[in-house]
């Protein structure tokens, strides 16, 4: 029972197990041929300024009514 679970503990900290599952996963998603929006949390997802665009919006807004506002009172 020790071999055993040296062995498991040898394949998740090889990340074997993530990687077939993951494999699987995309041998799932190209048989069925339907489009995923979901994405795993556990993967990492890569931000560029297009993601956070809305973000710089909402701050930018933000900044003129700031601006607005000191106006008004001077």
């Amino acid at each position: 029972m020790r071999r055993v679970n040296e062995i498991i503990d040898r394949l998740f900290e090889a990340v074997l197990y993530t990687s077939w599952i993951s494999l699987c996963m995309n041998l799932r998603k190209l048989y069925t041929r339907k489009i995923v929006i979901v994405h795993s949390l556990h993967r990492y997802y890569g931000f560029n300024l297009y993601h956070v665009q809305p973000a710089f919006y909402v701050l930018l807004k933000g900044r003129c009514v700031n601006v607005l506002c000191f106006l008004v009172e001077m």
